[in-house]
């Protein structure tokens, strides 16, 4: 049963009231901290399980006072674990809980990228990124690029590079908007390649539908893209990196000349393209047993 700050504000129920009927609460935000104390004294088990961005350093002294903590990355699992969180901090290596679908053998001679930016913050889609995809499309005339992402979030830059590409590149590039989430998968895997260029993400979702439709990722070798990818489905391109103030590491993605050269490679690669969709599902079985035992444990009254 969900709570939020506007059921109490409509007066259908205050959260005093609520907690009484609840075994156990998941908070996918820091909360104030009497809303945490107001759960305990009523005996309910309190769960934090926040995004990657809503770690914060002045909240660690909200950390210790919460029954169990589920991490999105190791390295911030790193972090709640110096903060107190101790035995009670749970990382689960994250799974999409879609369908997993091998996709049926296909020419990669004519690769089909997918730019989704449906989970990107728009604010830090990089201008030289799309100068790599221009670049790629000059190199390779086969190449199509399809880039996704909901209207009302992409920057009004994105939108005008894209046309002036499809004009430039006869059609090769085209954008799909409005794509609801249940038909997602379909759209990745109609694609060879996913091109995933951010610095850092909160869920990953995009990352994890390719996974799930052995659709393999070009993206920048950092936290915590690299743990939701494994490298036989991926290409991780090596980038500098540096500290939040939690002191968890993340990428500065400056090296777009090297994002370049590896896209470039997997592209005029079908040998390549076709072995990372051959190993796309391997493990995935296993891994995603190991996501359901740990959620199960950590969602457990």
């Amino acid at each position: 049963m969900q709570w939020d700050r506007a059921a109490g504000r409509a007066a259908r129920m205050a959260f005093d009231d609520w907690i009484t009927f609840m075994d156990l609460v998941v908070w996918t935000h820091c909360p104030p901290i009497d809303d945490v104390l107001k759960a305990k004294r009523h005996g309910v088990i309190t769960v934090l399980a926040p995004l990657w961005h809503e770690f914060r350093p002045e909240h660690r002294e909200l950390y210790p006072i919460f029954d169990r903590i589920i991490v999105p990355s190791q390295e911030i699992g790193r972090f709640a674990i110096r903060c107190g969180g101790g035995n009670r901090v749970f990382a689960p290596t994250w799974d999409p809980g879609l369908p997993l679908l091998r996709k049926l053998s296909r020419s990669t001679a004519a690769p089909a990228l997918l730019l989704p930016l449906f989970d990107a913050d728009p604010r830090r889609i990089e201008d030289a990124i799309l100068d790599v995809l221009g670049r790629i499309l000059e190199e390779f005339l086969t190449v199509t690029l399809t880039v996704a992402y909901n209207t009302s979030t992409v920057a009004p830059f994105v939108k005008r590079r894209i046309k002036r590409y499809s004009k430039c590149f006869n059609g090769r590039v085209k954008a799909i908007t409005g794509v609801h989430p249940d038909y997602r998968p379909l759209l990745y895997c109609t694609h060879d390649l996913m091109v995933w260029p951010v610095d850092r993400v909160d869920v990953g979702l995009s990352a994890l539908t390719a996974l799930s439709v052995s659709t393999p990722v070009i993206h920048f070798d950092i936290p915590p893209t690299r743990e939701l990818l494994p490298r036989h489905t991926a290409v991780a391109v090596p980038c500098p990196q540096e500290s939040t103030e939690t002191g968890v590491p993340v990428g500065r993605p400056v090296g777009y000349d090297v994002f370049h050269g590896h896209l470039r490679d997997c592209v005029g690669s079908p040998e390549r393209l076709a072995e990372l969709h051959r190993a796309g599902l391997h493990g995935l079985e296993h891994r995603r047993r190991l996501f359901n035992e740990v959620i199960k444990t950590a969602l457990t009254p």
